[in-house]
């Protein structure tokens, strides 16, 4: 989940401080999102999906195929 939103972070025309601004979190914890040092409580989750436009169940169902892949490479 944190990939995908970090990739919508960085795909999106708006500033950092300014999704800062609306999930109401700090411009630094936006990079760390991007950067993978921080993960996102289930409260901002919903803020990006709705920044985004995406759907909660697809940003579930992205994380479930991933680690699918991830189980049957490790195999």
């Amino acid at each position: 989940v944190n990939l995908l939103v970090a990739a919508q972070i960085k795909k999106s025309k708006l500033t950092q401080e300014q999704i800062a601004a609306v999930v109401d979190i700090p411009r630094t914890a936006i990079a760390m999102i991007i950067s993978g040092k921080r993960d996102v409580t289930a409260n901002e989750l919903l803020t990006f999906c709705k920044l985004f436009s995406i759907a909660p169940n697809k940003l579930m169902k992205w994380n479930e195929e991933s680690e699918n892949e991830k189980s049957k490479s490790k195999v």
